[in-house]
Formats: C-alpha cells, structure tokens, sequence
C-alpha cells in the first residue's frame, strides 16, 4: 500500500514502465537494452518506476498501445511516409507527457513540474500548458557514427535547451517553460514544451512557429510525419538547435547577442 502519485489515495501500487513495455518489446530484436541516463545504468528490460495505483496505471493503456502502433508503422525505420498516420494525436500527446513524468520520477533530482498534470493524466483535465512537437531523425554524421550508437540502439529520452530562435534568447524562453523534454524513439523526436501559466501568448506562438519553420510540427497537423528531417546534433547528449543548417558556435553567438 501506499499514496499513488496521480489520485493521491492510499492504495495498493503497481509497477509502471518508464517508457511502454508494449513500444519496448517493438525494438526488442535492435535494442535489446534500454538506457537509463539519469542513473547511467543499462536495463536488459525497462526501468520502472511503482508510484502509480492500478486504476491510474490502467487508465493510462490506451496511449501506450497507440504509441506502440505508431512506432511499428512509422519509427523503426526512416520516416518517409506521408500518410497521417491512424493514431488519435491526443493519444500520442498524453504518452510523451506521461513518459516524460516518469522520466522526471525516476532521475536523481527532483522535479514536481507534473503535479499540475496528476487530472490530466486521469482523464479528468487537459494539458493546455503543453505543447508536443514532432520531428523526423536523419543522421548526418560521418559514416552514420550516430546511427550506430544512438539511433536504434535505445529509447532516448533528454531534457532539451532550445537555442538559436529569432524570437527571443535562450534565457528569456527558458525563463517561461516549466519543463522541457526531448524524448527520441527509434527515427523520430518528440518535444515536449510546458509553459508557465503565465506565459505571454505571443511568445509561446512565436517559438512554435519559428520551431514549425525548423522541420517540427505539433500533432494537430494533418502531415505532421510528413516534413523534412530534422538533425540534432549528432551525439548521445544533445541540445536542441533550431537550425541544423547553423553550426553550434554561431548559433551560441547570435543567441548571446539578443540577451537584453
């Protein structure tokens, strides 16, 4: 017994996969291990987290199963299709806001940016505050180095720095978002941006919209799979760089010289 960390009664808890065993068991036969860097541990399975009682862990299915079709049509290989793929996007955006609390539960340093989202994930509110964006992965290193290591080899998942956007600094963006995560599985890269309550509506309009220029798409775009690839620079710890046609020093450059 215990308090689930979603309802918050004192209930029986249950194991719940950090990332979803049904979109693990997709890359079972090229990634056998799942790696788990806010521990720099390796896991022949997946780690778990046991926060959640059965009734909020169960009603938190449906967007497993839907990311796991998602990846079995779409990500265990380049993403070339141009079809919308049969996912309800909702689904999809639940399980990358999901994933990205129980990647923050499970690290060594705590965050509580998920308490706003404890109805959320009961089906009982929604996530205004967020936003998911999607981007395809090419790798464009030599000889496909990153590829090799990082690609399809795990289910990756980093809190994301967004540099180099016309619309602001670095600073002043990150002063307004609670939470920022980039979570890659297999080909493709979800973003995940949660706002301040308090954000300027401009502001959030004005990254979304330059970060669509840069190859990312929220999930309410009918071709949201269908864009150009997008390259974060090419090693296991990535930042996010808005422009992979800039090289990081100029884009470091340019961002230091709109702080105010």
């Amino acid at each position: 017994m215990g308090i689930c960390a979603y309802c918050r009664q004192d209930r029986k808890l249950t194991r719940e996969h950090v990332f979803s065993g049904a979109l693990l068991r997709l890359f079972d036969d090229i990634a056998p291990l799942t790696f788990d860097q806010p521990r720099g541990r390796s896991y022949s399975a997946d780690p778990v987290i046991s926060d959640l009682c059965g009734p909020c862990n169960h009603g938190l299915s449906p967007c497993d199963t839907g990311i796991a079709t998602l990846a079995q049509s779409h990500l265990k290989f380049p993403v070339i299709r141009t079809l919308t793929p049969a996912v309800e996007p909702s689904l999809v955006k639940l399980w990358v806001v999901k994933t990205s609390a129980n990647l923050t539960r499970s690290g060594l340093s705590p965050s509580f940016w998920w308490h706003a989202y404890r109805d959320y994930f009961r089906g009982l509110a929604n996530a205004g505050n967020c936003d998911v964006l999607f981007a395809n992965w090419r790798d464009y290193s030599p000889i496909e180095i990153a590829s090799e290591l990082n690609v399809v080899m795990s289910i990756h998942a980093q809190e994301a720095r967004i540099f180099g956007l016309e619309c602001g600094s670095s600073r002043v963006i990150q002063q307004h978002l609670v939470h920022a995560q980039a979570i890659k599985v297999g080909y493709g890269i979800f973003l995940l941006l949660v706002w301040q309550p308090a954000v300027p509506a401009a502001l959030r309009a004005n990254v979304i919209v330059e970060l669509n220029r840069y190859g990312w798409l929220g999930l309410a775009d009918p071709y949201w799979l269908a864009r150009v690839a997008f390259n974060i620079t090419s090693c296991a710890a990535f930042n996010l760089v808005a422009d992979p046609a800039f090289s990081l020093p100029t884009v470091l450059q340019a961002d230091e010289a709109r702080r105010p």
